[in-house]
């Protein structure tokens, strides 16, 4: 198989598909399990190689699962996108389909959250020390944003003389070919061919992504987190208790799909437990607002919660929080 750099970035965005469920799936207690494998291999690079790369290949299959889960639930490949994978956090977006209604959002919405619920219950065995890593999720809805990937191709073509004057090179001649596609290989600033099929990146900035992965930020174990944008988009039936809810407080609810929807209806009851994020807290710096999110958690996950508070494991106030509304509610 070869791969030939293509000189271009990627194509514009219909501005009808702007709009996308943004999903984060990171693997909770990663940092830790690493630094268990550099202190018990010191300086064995091979083990520690190794060790890694059986670490990382747990993560990738649950990744990889994952989109798996979305396929089944109805969601069709072109509209899912992994937009950022560093190490053992990925980001991925589900597409609403150009033209697409609340109904939409709130299809692949559902399909995403119970696609993420399954996965609360799977975790990964660290090296050496055997813990199980969770995955924690947060997802939220993004309808205002703007593809920057082709621009930045672009502006680090444009650099490429610059770049190659500063690398010591003749500065009175132009870069060749090569020398732009080791600039653009080595900065990321490129898409490819495989077997003559172009592949390429996307990237996306706005003040909804910005505010999405603040909110990434309070993601817990056991649970999804979602944000208020898409919570204002889901149908959420009440299961006996009142509905809306305050902060802080519990419901029983039921997260619905239109009846035209491919993806199969949340019909087990999930427990929600409201958060009001101030803007003073410093996960949420710069978003300017209260920003409220909802920790949606199936019933037996309540005694997992209840365990990593009793046993310190995370150092979270939205924790507290989340345990606090479980048990006034039992």
């Amino acid at each position: 198989m070869t791969e030939q750099l293509i000189r271009g970035g990627p194509p514009k965005r219909d501005p009808r598909e702007a709009s996308f469920v943004s999903v984060s799936i990171d693997l909770s207690g990663s940092t830790a399990a690493k630094r268990a494998i550099q202190d018990a291999v010191g300086a064995d690079i091979d083990a520690l190689d190794r060790e890694h790369a059986t670490l990382f290949r747990q993560f990738a299959d649950k990744e990889h699962r994952f989109y798996g889960f979305l396929l089944g639930r109805g969601i069709d490949l072109d509209r899912i996108f992994c937009v950022k994978a560093i190490g053992d956090e990925v980001w991925v977006i589900v597409e609403t389909p150009a033209g697409g209604t609340g109904k939409h959002r709130n299809t692949e919405a559902l399909a995403v959250i119970d696609a993420c619920l399954e996965f609360c219950d799977h975790t990964i065995m660290a090296p050496v020390t055997g813990a199980s890593l969770p995955l924690k999720f947060a997802v939220d809805l993004i309808d205002f944003s703007t593809e920057v990937a082709d621009i930045r191709v672009e502006e680090l073509k444009k650099g490429s003389a610059f770049l190659r004057q500063q690398m010591g090179r003749d500065h009175t001649k132009q870069p060749t070919l090569d020398e732009v596609h080791e600039i653009m290989n080595r900065l990321s600033g490129c898409a490819f061919a495989i077997e003559n099929k172009l592949v390429h990146r996307t990237d996306y900035v706005g003040f909804e992504a910005d505010r999405f992965f603040r909110m990434t930020k309070c993601a817990l174990r056991n649970c999804v987190t979602i944000g208020q944008a898409l919570a204002d988009h889901l149908q959420i039936d009440s299961a006996g208790d009142a509905w809306p809810i305050t902060d802080g407080a519990m419901a029983r609810v039921l997260l619905r799909a239109p009846a035209t929807a491919r993806a199969a209806a949340q019909t087990e009851t999930l427990l929600a437990v409201r958060n009001d994020v101030p803007e003073t807290d410093p996960r949420m710096k710069g978003v300017g607002s209260d920003y409220t999110i909802y920790r949606l958690l199936l019933e037996r996950h309540r005694n997992s919660l209840r365990h990593q508070r009793e046993e310190g494991t995370l150092d979270d106030a939205g924790l507290k929080a989340v345990t606090d509304a479980l048990d006034d509610s039992a």
